[in-house]
């Protein structure tokens, strides 16, 4: 994770140049404080790095661009200009296979033209009758359909 080497000196930065504390950001996205000082520790054994999720969240709410926390030239320097992807880095083979485990994947969670028409029917139905469909399939909710 070359590209999150300075994350720490950068985050920081950050945090600064928008005169936020510690408190104030870990309050902004949600998390413990503790996490932001492990975010910004200066000892690499002791550090740790946020999830996408947060990072991202950092980032809209601070309103800076994600590269003005990563090490964007790191990673291209260590993977070239292209983000490798599951099965790339694999040959020709490798891909084929992911695809088609992709492929099949979909099939099975897809629902078939059966399935499709039962699913708009039930859609077009009222409230009333989705909820009596819903009893005869065994399906008790509380709420609203």
């Amino acid at each position: 994770m070359r590209y999150l080497s300075a994350f720490n000196t950068r985050f920081r930065a950050l945090r600064e140049r928008h005169r936020l504390t510690q408190e104030d950001v870990a309050a902004l996205i949600g998390v413990d404080v503790g996490l932001i000082r492990r975010w910004e520790e200066t000892s690499e054994a002791q550090r740790c790095y946020p999830n996408v999720e947060q990072l991202i969240d950092v980032c809209i709410r601070t309103g800076e661009p994600l590269d003005a926390l990563l090490d964007l030239e790191a990673l291209r320097a260590e993977q070239g200009d292209q983000l490798a992807l599951p099965g790339l880095d694999e040959g020709e083979e490798g891909l084929d296979e992911a695809l088609d485990t992709l492929i099949s994947e979909l099939e099975q969670r897809l629902p078939d033209s059966r399935e499709r028409r039962m699913l708009k029917a039930f859609r077009e139905c009222d409230a009333d009758r989705q909820m009596l469909v819903l009893q005869m399939l065994g399906i008790h909710e509380a709420g609203p359909v």
